[in-house]
């Protein structure tokens, strides 16, 4: 579920800032372009991240997380860059 982390600011510029909430842990971070095409991979969790590479639009950003009761499980959020 999407209250599983938090996401600021949005729209980004330069950083973007993911907090995951009730000790979900992130074990991989994709960006993709609206052509589907992943645009930035991030293993495991820094923050910020780095957006500043990415060209002004929308974006999806998915998290790859950490469910200890079965296998990982992705989320995805519409991410702003501009």
């Amino acid at each position: 579920n999407t209250e599983s982390f938090t996401l600021y600011p949005n729209p980004a510029t330069n950083e973007l800032f993911v907090k995951a909430n009730n000790k979900t842990k992130i074990i991989e971070i994709n960006i993709y372009n609206q052509l589907g095409q992943k645009v930035l991979y991030q293993q495991a969790l820094t923050s910020p991240i780095d957006v500043s590479v990415l060209i002004l639009g929308i974006y999806v950003i998915e998290l790859v997380l950490d469910n200890s009761k079965s296998d990982n499980y992705r989320i995805r959020k519409k991410l702003m860059i501009e």
